[in-house]
């Protein structure tokens, strides 16, 4: 694996090891100004929503011993992480899809 994309995973593990939760999310057809509104939403919550390459986000988990999550990582993804509790995060997003019908929650891990 070239340095980039080790440097790119360890920072996804990174942030995987730090959050007691993740929730993975297909953002496809997403306007940007939609996906910053979200982002400020969770911000303000504790939460961040980052887009990684699903190849990444494999090999982070695989690496961490997390559960695999057959047919949720394909599509464009995005994970959702934070510091503190998964209701805070887990009620935004709902909401958002709610107001705007995106982003569609596909997985979770806690």
């Amino acid at each position: 694996m070239r340095p980039e994309k080790a440097t790119i995973v360890a920072d996804v593990q990174a942030h995987l090891q730090k959050s007691p939760f993740a929730i993975i999310a297909d953002f496809s057809g997403m306007q940007v100004k939609h996906f910053e509104e979200l982002r400020t939403r969770l911000g303000a919550a504790g939460a961040k929503i980052q887009v990684v390459k699903n190849s990444f986000i494999k090999r982070a988990m695989t690496e961490l011993g997390l559960p695999k999550l057959n047919g949720a990582l394909a599509g464009q993804t995005a994970v959702v992480t934070g510091e503190s509790d998964i209701c805070a995060a887990a009620k935004i997003l709902k909401t958002f899809a709610s107001e705007f019908e995106k982003p569609t929650i596909k997985a979770g891990v806690l």
